[in-house]
């Protein structure tokens, strides 16, 4: 048995920031990252509204942003609620579109992403063999465009060291994506820390984005799908 290297008294059950952690360490060490990034976000206020953005595969994770932003912004009073969005088709580019535009139609001060680290590097990898228009623009702690702020508290910070809280296990309808999630899983298994190596590779997709959904666009005001919705003459708005 692997003792935890922060207590030095309990079985090590996960690994952050390359200490092996036990499960009541392991949670204190995401709490603490999380607020760290909400105070230095300097966006949070008493009393904020925050929506935290829930399509069907992220169902998971829910219940347990809810309880990390409590917990790590516990002087702010936050009043947090779930919004559910229901998405008909499997590719992920149209599940993140959906998302971003339901929650721009909230009232809520803060909108939050459940994208973890994980999450993001498939995402690159799949983007990068893909031509779909992609929101690597959200890739980051904090996104400001039209009046929105988007929060993404667990971008630093991977399936498998949310471990203290629950086994979180997700799978994906769009079998492309769903697979190289799984190879991601899997060949970094033993790698935690690359989760959180990919960042500086999603400067390479910065340019021009989306005027609707911020998603990264070759030329243009809007991205394909938003294209789409204005041609119909039915504004998400």
């Amino acid at each position: 048995m692997e003792i935890c290297q922060r207590c030095n008294k309990r079985e090590a059950i996960t690994v952050i920031g390359g200490r092996k952690l036990c499960e009541y360490c392991a949670r204190d060490e995401i709490i603490k990252r999380v607020r760290r990034e909400i105070y230095d976000s300097k966006q949070f206020s008493y009393n904020d509204k925050v929506a935290i953005i829930i399509e069907e595969e992220f169902g998971p994770l829910s219940a347990l942003l809810k309880f990390i932003i409590d917990k790590a912004c516990y002087k702010c009073k936050l009043i947090i609620d779930e919004v559910k969005v229901n998405v008909q088709k499997d590719n992920i580019n149209d599940i993140i579109w959906n998302m971003i535009i339901e929650a721009e139609k909230l009232q809520h001060k803060i909108k939050v992403l459940p994208f973890t680290s994980d999450f993001l590097l498939s995402y690159l990898i799949y983007s990068i063999s893909s031509q779909d228009s992609n929101y690597l623009s959200f890739a980051k702690v904090m996104t400001i465009f039209n009046n929105n702020i988007f929060f993404i508290p667990l971008y630093s910070t991977s399936i498998n060291e949310l471990k203290g809280f629950a086994e979180i296990k997700l799978r994906w309808r769009d079998e492309m994506f769903n697979k190289i999630y799984e190879w991601t899983l899997s060949y970094l298994q033993e790698n935690y820390e690359l989760f959180h190596t990919f960042h500086s590779s999603i400067k390479l997709f910065q340019g021009k984005t989306c005027k609707l959904c911020n998603a990264f666009i070759n030329e243009g005001e809007y991205c394909q799908r938003c294209n789409k919705i204005l041609a119909s003459l039915s504004r998400p708005y």
